[in-house]
Order: structure tokens, then sequence, then C-alpha cells
């Protein structure tokens, strides 16, 4: 459902689309329809986005606009991890270039201040790096 809606109304192409489930799933049965607007657990999507442009402002600019279209749909995120790849030209497919990451960014985190929001994405990244490195 996630995925249809990203390829159909989000502006920018996309190589990767993964919606999951964050917690518990063992509480979810297979006898009980999943249904995205009342999940008992935790929702987090992966998205890897082929950009030109892959800086922190526009990690900002098109993490809001997914979150924006996600929230227009009833669909809420509670955790997004974001991948701004460099496209090869011809195939515009992603290229082993200059990549940036935002990995496991709360969504409660999201601003509609453009410049608030880079903020919180430079805090963030800054401590996603150094728990990396310990």
């Amino acid at each position: 459902m996630v995925t249809d809606i990203i390829e159909k109304e989000y502006s920018d192409e996309t190589t990767l689309i993964i919606g999951d489930l964050i917690g518990d799933t063992q509480q979810l049965t297979p006898d009980v329809p999943l249904n995205l607007n009342n999940i008992p657990l935790q929702l987090s999507l992966t998205v890897n986005i082929l950009s030109d442009v892959r800086n922190e402002e526009q990690m900002a600019a098109l993490l809001l606009e997914l979150h924006r279209l996600m929230l227009s749909k009833d669909i809420t995120i509670d955790q997004y991890t974001l991948r701004l790849e460099e496209p090869v030209p011809e195939e515009s497919k992603p290229g082993s270039g200059n990549n940036l990451y935002l990995e496991n960014f709360p969504a409660k985190n999201i601003t509609d201040n453009q410049e608030s929001l880079i903020s919180v994405i430079r805090k963030h990244q800054l401590v996603t790096n150094k728990n990396d490195k310990q």
C-alpha cells in the first residue's frame, strides 16, 4: 500500500521503498486483517531517492514532502530512513558516488519550518554517526 502511494504520488524517482513494523510483531496474527490506519505497532519507512542534489537542504525538503504525503493518506509513519542517491545519467539508476543518508529519523522531529528541520537533521546525523563509531 505504501509502495503504491509513493510510486504513484511522490514527485521524485525512487529505487527502494520498504515499509516495516517496529516492535513485537508476534502480537499480529494472520487471521486479523492489517489496517495501516490503526496498527498496534510503530511504522518505519525506508526510501531511496534519486537526486542530483544531495545535501541537508534537499534531504529536509524531500523528507517533508514524503511525510506530508503519508499524512494526507492517513498513514502515520513513526520513523524514516532516507537515502539520496546519485543517479547514473543514461540509466537513471543509483550510482556509486556521493550518497547522503538519514537513518531512523523520528517523525515526531519533523517540523514545517525547513530551517528548523535542517538543524534537527544535522543533530540527528551527528548522534547517529557518533553511535556508529562506538
